[in-house]
């Protein structure tokens, strides 16, 4: 990994570090302007009867508790923990 690389992780993983408690009220609404988004996703979800889904980078989990209560099953992953530097 170059020393550009190296600078740029530790910078993110300080970003992350000082502002992970205030992670919800800054990006909570986020991609939440139309809740109707959502009950397309599921609906399409249901019609393929999909009924386990990775969510990626699950940020604020907001997409996975909406998954959950609709009985969904969920697995999230937070690629910061998995990085391997």
């Amino acid at each position: 990994m170059t020393t550009d690389s190296r600078n740029a992780v530790e910078i993110q993983r300080k970003y992350y570090a000082d502002t992970a408690a205030q992670y919800e009220e800054m990006h909570g609404t986020e991609g939440s302007a139309d809740p109707l988004h959502m009950d397309f996703v599921i609906a399409m979800l249901r019609m393929v009867r999909i009924r386990t889904v990775l969510d990626v980078g699950a940020a604020s989990g907001r997409t996975l508790r909406t998954l959950k209560q609709r009985y969904l099953t969920f697995l999230p992953a937070e690629l910061s923990q998995l990085a391997p530097f």
